[in-house]
C-alpha cells in the first residue's frame, strides 16, 4: 500500500496539526507492515523534515506535482488542511484527522475522518468563547 502523509498547516493554523510525535508513531507502525510512506512538506512547513529523517519527504510540490503524486496513493492522510481539500476536490482516498475543529463544518463529503479534541490543546479561534 502507497500512503502518503501530509502533516502540516498552514502556519497561522498550527492549531489544527496532529502532534508530530503521533505522525511519526503512526509512520513507524505503517512501516513495519511494509507499506510505502511518503510525506509531503509545504513551504512554511520544511523545518519539520528533520523529523522525518528516514524517509523520503517532498519539500513545496507544485499543485500539479501534488496531482501526479497523489494519483499513485491509495491513502493520503491529512489533518484538517488546504491539501486535504485539495485532494479531496482531485476524488482521492483521503483520510483526515481532526482536533479543535469541528469536522461537521469542514470535512468534504468523499473524506473519511478521525476526530481526537483530547491530544491537540484547544485554541478559542476568532476571538470567540471556547465551544469545548
Amino acid at each position: 500500500m502507497n500512503i502518503l502523509i501530509c502533516p502540516g498547516s498552514a502556519e497561522d493554523q498550527k492549531f489544527k496539526r496532529w502532534p508530530i510525535l503521533n505522525f511519526i508513531e503512526l509512520i513507524d507502525k505503517l512501516k513495519l507492515k511494509d507499506y510505502n510512506v511518503q510525506v509531503v512538506l509545504g513551504p512554511e512547513e520544511n523545518y519539520l523534515s528533520k523529523n522525518f529523517s528516514k524517509l523520503k519527504v517532498i519539500n513545496s510540490a507544485s499543485f500539479n506535482d501534488l496531482k501526479i503524486i497523489s494519483s499513485q496513493k491509495d491513502l493520503i492522510i491529512c489533518n484538517d488542511s488546504f491539501l486535504m481539500h485539495f485532494f479531496c476536490m482531485l476524488g482521492r482516498k483521503v483520510l483526515a484527522l481532526y482536533g479543535p475543529t469541528i469536522s461537521s463544518r469542514t470535512l468534504p463529503p468523499n473524506a473519511h475522518k478521525i476526530e481526537d479534541r483530547g491530544s491537540i490543546k484547544k485554541k478559542t479561534l476568532l476571538g470567540h468563547k471556547k465551544l469545548w
